[in-house]
């Protein structure tokens, strides 16, 4: 079945024989993909990755994505936002600011130094 996934792209979606045939075993190392037929090393994946990325142009990108992605990144600033006083952001805070080497980092939210 062919389908479209999130960025535009036409991929076939593997059938349940190659996805069988194509099995990596559970004691295999992911840095050994390279050696299974059809398979790829994390560092090909990522280089094409980024590739892809540092290609891209704000205005190739089709509305609904940025928009998409604005609401996404406004909803994780205002939960990020909304839990700075909760016992566990203080006690990442506190941390942080004990284990900081200098305070070149500025701590979101709060504006102290870690």
């Amino acid at each position: 079945m062919i389908e479209t996934d999130a960025i535009g792209s036409d991929y076939r979606s593997p059938t349940i024989e190659e996805l069988k045939q194509h099995r990596i075993d559970r004691n295999t190392h992911w840095s050994q993909a390279n050696d299974i037929e059809g398979g790829h090393s994390m560092s090909t994946v990522i280089e094409r990755i980024g590739q892809y990325v540092a290609g891209l142009k704000f205005e190739d990108l089709p509305e609904d994505v940025t928009d998409y992605a604005k609401s996404i990144t406004l909803d994780s600033l205002a939960c990020a936002y909304g839990g700075l006083e909760n016992e566990p952001a203080r006690m990442v805070r506190d941390t942080v600011q004990e284990l900081s080497g200098g305070g070149q980092a500025t701590i979101f939210g709060k504006g102290t130094k870690a």
